[in-house]
């Protein structure tokens, strides 16, 4: 029996033709019905096979716990903020933590969560930002290394967020500032000790 077939919108990449299973997974080189393009397509078994059903979510019987939202249902899990019992329906599963549909909205509107944020300030790139670009005009780094060092120290710890960032910025705002404030440090400390030379009774 031919198992059915759900993956087909596949098309031929130049005149667009909707090809059909012979094309599929073959050996050697088809060419088109319409152009002659010579083609290989290599399906994935998973195109061939049906989608997976909803789970299963029995009424509950008598002594079980129910769902919320649906006195009849089984339980399936507890909301991770109010505990409230879901069933397979209402469950909204959120980076390996289960939700009811209110309490994921309350979260999405408030966004006090780092989750829920749409949108975040970067304090590592501000911090980095800081480091570089005043270093060109030499003099403002007196100002912005000390406020880049105090961003990448403060805002050390703070959560990345929903996307995946190293904390490369974060050193090189580090080491640059650092650097900046020890070269200060440097040139006022070579200052002061060349005027004392120059003047010794007016430092006295």
């Amino acid at each position: 029996m031919t198992p059915p077939v759900f993956a087909t919108q596949i098309q031929c990449p130049k005149c667009g033709l909707q090809l059909d299973r012979t094309y599929w997974n073959q050996s050697q080189l088809q060419p088109c019905q319409h152009c002659q393009t010579n083609l290989r397509l290599l399906v994935f078994p998973a195109a061939m096979e049906p989608p997976p059903l909803a789970p299963a979510n029995p009424n509950a019987m008598p002594g079980e716990a129910t769902c919320f939202n649906h006195a009849n249902r089984q339980a399936h899990v507890p909301c991770a903020a109010c505990g409230r019992f879901l069933c397979a329906v209402c469950d909204l599963e959120f980076r390996g933590e289960h939700w009811c549909p209110s309490c994921l909205k309350q979260q999405s509107d408030a966004q006090t969560s780092p989750l829920f944020q749409r949108s975040r300030m970067r304090w590592d790139s501000l911090a980095l930002l800081l480091a570089t670009l005043p270093a060109f005009l030499v003099y403002p780094t007196v100002l912005t290394a000390p406020v880049a060092l105090f961003l990448s120290i403060r805002h050390w710890k703070e959560d990345p967020g929903f996307l995946p960032r190293t904390r490369i910025r974060r050193y090189l705002a580090l080491i640059f500032s650092a650097t900046q404030i020890l070269c200060w440090i440097a040139l006022f400390g070579f200052l002061i000790f060349s005027f004392s030379k120059i003047f010794p009774r007016r430092l006295r």
